[in-house]
This record gives C-alpha cells, sequence and structure tokens, in this order.
C-alpha cells in the first residue's frame, strides 16, 4: 500500500512524501516536490495532481517487481521523447546538445526501459569518437540526471548508470578579477539587449546564482527591506538565502518591473543567445577571455574569498552540496597568492 502525505517544513513550505508499506516493511520515500506558502491554488492543485500521478506508479511498479514484470506505463515512454520533455523545462545547452547526439546515435526510437549499461557506453564510444573529453562528461551528466528524473517518476526501475565513470580532465575556471567587472560596468554604446544582458551578468557576479536560476529569478523572490534572494535552486531542488550587496540593489533599481521575471530578457531566449551578448560586451571592455554565463558563478566565488568570505558560508549560497566542489577556487586564490609574492621586488642581488 502507498500513501501520499506531506510533512510542513521551516518557513511553511510543504513537502510531499509517499509512506509505502511493502512485505511487511514501512518505507518513507521524499518526492522533493514542494509547494510554497505563496503558491497559487492552481499550482497547489498541479503538484498535488504530480504527486498523486507519482504515488499511482509508485504502487504499480511495486506490484511490478514483486512479480517480477515491467510496469504497463513504463513501456510507452520513448527515450528521446522523454529527454525532450526534460530539455524544455530546463531550456539549457547541455542538454538541447545531448539531445542532438543522442537522435544522431539512436535513429530508432527506443523506450527508457531499453536504455541500460551496455547502451550508455555505446553511447559514450560514440561521443569519444566526436567530441572532447570534458564535453562527453558534459552530455553523459546530462544524460544521468535525466535518467534520474525518469527513476524518481518511477518510469524505470534503477539508474543504468550505477558503476558506469565519468572522466574529465581538469581544466582552468574562467574567471574575472574586480577589476575587470569594473570594466564591463563602465563599458559604453550598448544595445538595449547588451544592457539588459550587462546587468543581469554582473548580478550573478555578485549573488553567485547559476543561470537556470538567474533565468527563473522573480521580483516576489527578493526582499528588498531584508537585502536578499531567497529561493529554490533548480539544479539541486535545495532552499538558499543569498545577501544582496549594494551594487545589486543599485541594479534592481534601475530594472523595470515589466514582468514578473527580474531579467525578462534573458527568462526568454536561450543560453546561447545570452553568451553571444556578453562576448560582445566582453570585447568592447577589450578583456581577453572566453567569458560565458558561467563565468558570474565562477567570478563570485573568487571575489568572496579573495574579499576573506570562509569556505563554508561561500558554499552555501553556492548551493554547493559538497564543500569540496567550493575548495577549487579557494585553490585558485592560493595561486593567486603565490604569483603576487612573484611579483614582489628581490632587493639582494
Amino acid at each position: 500500500m502507498v500513501k501520499l502525505r506531506y510533512k510542513t517544513l521551516e518557513h511553511g513550505r510543504k513537502s510531499f512524501y509517499l509512506d509505502i508499506w511493502f512485505k511487511q516493511t514501512r518505507i518513507r520515500e521524499t518526492l522533493n516536490l514542494y509547494i510554497n506558502p505563496n503558491a497559487t491554488r492552481s499550482e497547489i492543485k498541479r503538484k498535488t495532481a504530480v504527486a498523486e500521478q507519482i504515488r499511482t506508479r509508485r504502487e504499480e511498479t511495486l506490484l511490478a517487481s514483486y512479480h517480477n514484470v515491467t510496469p504497463s506505463f513504463s513501456t510507452d515512454v520513448l527515450l528521446t521523447d522523454y529527454f525532450e520533455s526534460i530539455e524544455r523545462e530546463k531550456n539549457m545547452k547541455m542538454y538541447t546538445n545531448t539531445l542532438k547526439h543522442i537522435r544522431k546515435f539512436q535513429q530508432t526510437p527506443i523506450p527508457l526501459t531499453s536504455v541500460n549499461s551496455m547502451w550508455i557506453n555505446n553511447f559514450k564510444n560514440y561521443l569519444d569518437s566526436k567530441i572532447a573529453i570534458n564535453s562527453v562528461a558534459t552530455y553523459l551528466n546530462a544524460l544521468k540526471a535525466v535518467l534520474n528524473r525518469a527513476l524518481a517518476e518511477y518510469l524505470i526501475l534503477k539508474n543504468p548508470f550505477l558503476g558506469i565513470k565519468i572522466k574529465t580532465q581538469f581544466r582552468d575556471k574562467v574567471y574575472l578579477t574586480e577589476e575587470e567587472v569594473i570594466k564591463i560596468g563602465h563599458v559604453k554604446k550598448l544595445t538595449e539587449k547588451q544592457e539588459h544582458s550587462r546587468m543581469a551578468f554582473i548580478f550573478a557576479c555578485f549573488t553567485g546564482l547559476r543561470i537556470s536560476d538567474l533565468k527563473k529569478l522573480k521580483w516576489s523572490n527578493i526582499d528588498i527591506k531584508k537585502k536578499n534572494i531567497s529561493l529554490m535552486q533548480q539544479k539541486t531542488s535545495d532552499y538558499v538565502y543569498i545577501p544582496l550587496p549594494k551594487t545589486c540593489l543599485v541594479i534592481l533599481k534601475k530594472l523595470q518591473k515589466t514582468s514578473e521575471f527580474v531579467f525578462p530578457f534573458i527568462s526568454n531566449v536561450q543560453t546561447q543567445t545570452y553568451d553571444f551578448h556578453l562576448k560582445a560586451i566582453i570585447k568592447k571592455a577589450r578583456i581577453n577571455k572566453n567569458v560565458t554565463s558561467h563565468t558570474a558563478r565562477h567570478t563570485y566565488a573568487t571575489m568572496a574569498l579573495t574579499r576573506g568570505a570562509d569556505l563554508y558560508t561561500v558554499s552555501k549560497i553556492l548551493g554547493h552540496s559538497d564543500i569540496k566542489v567550493t575548495q577549487v577556487y579557494a585553490k585558485i586564490i592560493d595561486s593567486k597568492k603565490d604569483d603576487v609574492a612573484n611579483k614582489l621586488i628581490n632587493i639582494w642581488k
């Protein structure tokens, strides 16, 4: 038996979970599906319906596994169709490019349930012959995330990525110095779209927001009196609180509330379009770096640590699940200290 329940979290959020009684064992499964206190009636109705659908599927999955058969609903869902639905939701380049490669590799449609470790290894070999190792890792991680989503929605019984290692090659993170950020702020004669992109980029440089969260940032997420942002991160589904420095408050005053989104232009375009405008701005600022939307996040981390912020605080603001991820930026700061030491004069000839 599977029952749908919810518990109330801090700040009034409600979290759905499944209360499962199976084979004389009671299990609680969190759905990572939340209702915020200010949610509209239609949003509450929609999320409750989704939770109920998951409950139904979970119950069918348990019965199917008990009898060692495949759930009936799983065999009808095609890999490309399901991936495309996630790609539209995420609206991110990594998902778009991964889907393109999946369609080139697998020209005959297959159901999600047919994706196994052998298929993934064959797909990996295909990618290895086409693109660089870090791009391979990016696309495999996108596929892994989609399959984890399918697992959470009980469309598959297990993620076939178990046991498969995704290799990457270390690459220096591109970030901007404080002086370079100032140069971007002083660039003249920008188009309307470039100006909007500049404000969004600088805002991200001072908050560390991912492009996915920057795109969906709403005025309702911002508390001007408390000078902070509160939002659920799209990538991790974690709730974070980010303080707003003076630069961000100035940007917010300049923006017109023409939409529920703080940055409506980048909310309505592909990330590639946003990056296109960023590169034009960087060129006008005469900065010789390969800057993308994600550079703002790297810039925030290095600026915050350089200014003396502790690693734990920066990790929390960035929404890292493991502080080891944030430690990479600490190494960058250490290398910068070495550069300073090497530039000091030698008084003994």
